[in-house]
């Protein structure tokens, strides 16, 4: 089978599941399979094993990823429904002096992106974020990008979302160095790209002439901020505790093992994602019983489930798909023709890279086209241990983070909470999603050459 064969008909399978997605208006899960199943039996797979790949290749998932992100779902929305994700945001932004409030909404938005999904955190975000911009004057398109360039590099790059979490799984190096590296370099991105935003959406010369009235729409009733008025909200380090603890418990597992030859069986478990997280879910149900019955308490669980359920199977389904292409061979078609020398690293960077951007394009959801992507080059990536796994993650991730479409749920709730036209969303969302995109893939050229971190 050759390379160009392959990737003809995994372009063609991509269309098929684009089609299927954005004209025929079916859902993810059963547009990959199809897709997965198009490019599984033309290249030779054969009908009965191209089903069983794509099966294990959702049941790996599950295996892998599948409490994890089932606790971290749970944990989120007892955050949020307790309101503690509030006291997080309102109690960060008021740290900050009146001249650095752009900085506090991005990093307040990136903080409270990491236990809560990205519309939650839009939602809890975007009224204080108009708050901000009626007293220093700032123009809404401008609080629009800083809030999603927060909320959108966490749960793009900061696990325990399912992209990054499964990025660490599929590449097999520690969830702690997907944290810390994943952190590290989107916030560097971030602190790039903002004086670009504010350069181009609020030049001190006047009004911006990228983004004007006629990107808003002018029938747009902003939300309200939810009322918790004689509700007992709780205290700022209480409600950090489910997002800091399993954080520190994680990155404690992976620097033991990194500095000391041997690990105690205790800081293994304790260290181990689904047991870190469950301290989280713990620490939030603690939270969430100062102020809510426990009927609430049942409804903000179920809730949590009803969402985890579509996150997992669309995450599962995404992996089968790379699955199923990983399985025609195509990693080893491309290590031949890029090599396994020094001189490959940039090049594989660059084609992952790459591959994420198609994926999202095709795919919609960034979190799908990630999974994908990485299901596809981790052979190739495999064959370059003189680099860390973790920058060819971000590359995959970073990609997949390069062009937001309409065909993107983050695209229309990023446009129609701000009030944007189809053109604003594009010129906020995509535009500025996309500087990110090439900023991270810049930084990880040069941290491969001067910081590989290889075993090698």
């Amino acid at each position: 089978m050759s390379l160009p064969f392959i990737l003809v008909n995994m372009a063609i399978a991509l269309v098929i599941i684009m089609v299927m997605i954005m004209k025929l208006n079916i859902n993810p899960v059963v547009s990959l399979f199809v897709g997965g199943m198009y490019v599984g039996i033309i290249c030779n797979l054969g009908m009965a094993k191209t089903v069983s790949v794509f099966a294990s290749g959702f049941g790996g998932t599950m295996t892998s990823l599948g409490i994890s992100i089932g606790f971290g779902v749970i944990m989120g929305q007892l955050l949020s429904d307790a309101g503690g994700a509030h006291v997080i945001a309102k109690s960060m932004v008021s740290l900050f002096p009146k001249e650095k409030a752009i900085v506090a909404l991005v990093l307040t938005s990136f903080f409270i992106s990491i236990p809560v999904f990205f519309d939650v955190c839009l939602v809890i975000m975007i009224p204080i974020g108009y708050a901000v911009a009626k007293e220093i004057g700032a123009p809404r398109s401008l609080i629009a990008c800083a809030l999603v360039c927060g909320a959108g590099s966490a749960h793009s790059y900061v696990p325990p979302t399912p992209a990054p979490m499964a990025a660490a799984e599929q590449l097999n190096f520690s969830m702690g160095d997907m944290i810390i590296w994943g952190s590290l370099i989107s916030l560097v991105a971030m602190f790039i790209s903002l004086p670009i935003m504010y350069k181009v959406l609020w030049p001190q010369n006047g009004e911006s002439k990228f983004f004007t009235e006629k990107d808003m729409d002018p029938d747009f009733v902003p939300i309200k901020a939810q009322d918790y008025s004689g509700k007992r909200l709780p205290p700022f380090g209480a409600a950090v505790l489910p997002i800091v603890l399993p954080v520190l418990l994680i990155l404690l597992d992976s620097t033991w093992g990194a500095v000391l030859e041997t690990k105690p069986d205790f800081v293994a478990f304790i260290g181990n994602k689904n047991v870190a997280l469950l301290v989280g879910v713990f620490c939030a149900y603690l939270i969430a019983a100062t102020n809510m019955t426990k009927t609430e308490i049942k409804k903000s669980v179920n809730k949590a489930l009803e969402t985890c359920g579509v996150v997992l199977m669309v995450t599962g389904a995404g992996s089968a798909f790379g699955a199923v292409i990983r399985a025609t061979g195509i990693g080893d078609l491309i290590t031949a023709v890029v090599g396994t020398s020094a001189s490959a690293v940039v090049p594989v960077l660059v084609i992952t890279y790459l591959v994420g951007v198609v994926m999202r394009v095709c795919m919609g959801s960034a979190s799908s086209a990630g999974i994908s992507c990485l299901a596809i080059m981790a052979p190739v990536i495999a064959s370059l241990p003189q680099v860390h796994p973790v920058y060819f993650a971000m590359a995959g991730l970073s990609g997949c983070n390069m062009i937001g479409l309409p065909n993107d749920s983050g695209f229309w709730i990023s446009t129609n909470m701000n009030g944007f036209t189809i053109t604003g969303g594009l010129k906020t969302y995509t535009v500025f999603g996309a500087i990110r995109a090439v900023t991270i893939l810049l930084l990880l050229i040069v941290l491969v050459n001067v910081f590989p971190m290889g075993a090698v």
